[in-house]
């Protein structure tokens, strides 16, 4: 399990907060059902390394106490792609929570490997109810099975302990046809329409 050392704030605003980045330290806020929201800085390092692990209750330790903690939202700076604000929130080991989990496919599917289609992963991330100690840290699908034009719907996934609060007739996944096979369709169909444009200045000409 993961683990962040908050710091708490004393000073807010769009100053205090630079100052604490030019530090190696980025705002956030911890709060929790029940308490009082409390603005904390977590080293940037620290934090990282959270985000590139996978686990989804993380052991924060503030003002000398620990607390169990999902990172709720980070923001980004869009033109430098660091961590500019955090978002922890408590979490009561017996009451359900909801987050967005990843989802990873396996295999390689029939339709790809047998009729060249092209594997579309459409939904990264499903929306998943549980206790924290049932919160799966990813979902796996396994694809290998899916034929060109077939697809996995969220209905398809099944979690044990955990119920999926995304849109059940969403695709996850879908095989494609090859895209050389979808582009000799189109100009197949393209062909006549082209022939009748070309026919019909000497039919006018006829009428003439």
């Amino acid at each position: 399990m993961s683990e962040l050392i908050c710091e708490r704030r004393d000073r807010i605003g769009k100053q205090a907060a630079k100052q604490l980045r030019r530090k190696g330290m980025i705002p956030g806020i911890y709060y929790c059902r029940g308490e009082e929201p409390v603005p904390i800085a977590v080293a940037e390092k620290q934090l990282r390394a959270v985000l590139q692990g996978e686990a989804n209750i993380v052991d924060v330790k503030l003002d000398g106490k620990a607390a169990k903690c999902i990172v709720r939202e980070v923001q980004f700076d869009p033109l430098r792609d660091v961590p500019v604000h955090v978002d922890l929130m408590g979490v009561h080991m017996d009451q359900k929570v909801s987050l967005m989990v990843p989802v990873r496919l396996v295999g390689v599917p029939e339709g790809v490997k047998v009729g060249g289609g092209i594997l579309q992963q459409v939904l990264r991330e499903v929306e998943v109810e549980a206790l924290p100690g049932n919160l799966p840290e990813h979902i796996e699908i396994d694809v290998s099975k899916l034929g060109i034009g077939e697809s996995i719907h969220v209905r398809d996934i099944a979690l044990e302990g955990a119920q999926i609060l995304t849109d059940p007739t969403l695709s996850v996944a879908t095989v494609t046809a090859p895209t050389v096979v979808r582009e000799v369709e189109a100009a197949v169909a393209e062909a006549p329409a082209a022939e009748e444009a070309e026919a019909a200045p000497e039919g006018e000409q006829e009428q003439q």
